[in-house]
């Protein structure tokens, strides 16, 4: 089972693939702005890196505010 992970900073996008917890690949794309270019583009890179199905994929958000430990997005989190 391979799990995708993908933490969006303001600078950077860091990716991560692991299997039964050992980490597989871990990269950084460096941006400036530009996000969506990155999110086109990691389908392929990911391909041509062998990882093409994963059983889950996460996404680390940041919200701030209120909410200052992990959450489960749920109906109070989105209000």
């Amino acid at each position: 089972m391979q799990i995708l992970t993908i933490n969006f900073g303001s600078s950077s996008v860091k990716v991560s693939v692991f299997s039964d917890l050992e980490e597989l690949l871990s990269h950084t794309f460096v941006t400036t702005s530009d996000h969506h270019q990155i999110v086109r583009e990691l389908p392929k890179f990911l391909a041509e890196k062998g990882y093409t199905k994963f059983k889950a994929i996460g996404h680390r958000i940041a919200h701030g505010g209120k909410l200052d430990s992990p959450k489960t997005i749920d109906e109070d989190v989105k209000n």
